[in-house]
């Protein structure tokens, strides 16, 4: 799916190129991007983890799989080690850390209440979707059925600057 994904922008990047007028910001944006998920992919690409959850992409998201590669591996790369609740839907996901500061925790817990209202009954995880809780230390992926199994935790105090 990765070279699907450096297809596209490949395309995107000609398409932009032989344009009658050439928008270079379009080109631009779309280089950058191609870079920055190649980059990503290189750092993450063996990771069993990641190989699972591209697995799972592969077989539920039927849009925007572009999302996992760009924003997802992103995440990952900046909450690190920390375990994480991993929301896979047919158009798209959402990762959010479970652990980490009072702001960071305060975001996640908001954005995991919108997805849980927005594509649920609040309760249960539907069919067509699904909720999984990782541990990129262990390398592990466990699925869950309810959103009241995802527990977040405060770590640190948020720094006032």
């Amino acid at each position: 799916m990765f070279n699907t994904i450096i297809n596209q922008l490949n395309t995107e990047i000609q398409k932009a190129k032989l344009s009658s007028w050439p928008d270079q910001e379009q080109i631009e944006k779309a280089t950058t991007k191609k870079r920055e998920v190649s980059r990503l992919w290189k750092k993450f690409g063996t990771d069993p983890l990641v190989l699972d959850m591209q697995k799972v992409v592969l077989k539920v998201v039927k849009a925007y799989h572009m999302d996992f590669y760009e924003l997802d591996l992103s995440r990952l790369e900046q909450i690190g080690e920390v375990p994480f609740c991993w929301f896979v839907r047919n158009h798209g996901t959402d990762l959010l850390p479970l652990e980490g500061d009072e702001r960071t925790i305060r975001n996640a817990e908001s954005w995991f209440d919108a997805i849980r209202m927005q594509f649920t009954d609040g309760t249960n995880v539907k069919d067509s979707q699904q909720l999984y809780i990782c541990d990129p230390k262990a390398k592990t992926m466990k699925r869950l059925k309810v959103f009241s199994s995802v527990q977040f935790r405060v770590t640190s105090v948020t720094a006032h600057v």
